[in-house]
């Protein structure tokens, strides 16, 4: 699990970029699906607010 941010000027100009423009502040390797939530509490977001696909009953 890795929350990947691109800077703020480059998504706000409508800029190409690329992997080097990319900061990784959180990474984090899960065992099972069960363990993902509380990965993304720890990145600071609520699962919650995402549209999480393994909150379904499709299979990973």
């Amino acid at each position: 699990m890795a929350a990947i941010e691109v800077p703020k000027q480059l998504v706000d100009n409508d800029a190409s970029f690329f992997e080097e423009d990319m900061v990784t502040p959180y990474l984090k390797i899960v065992d099972t699906v069960e363990q993902v939530d509380t990965a993304v509490m720890e990145a600071g977001v609520d699962p919650e607010d995402l549209n999480a696909p393994w909150h379904n009953d499709f299979p990973l």
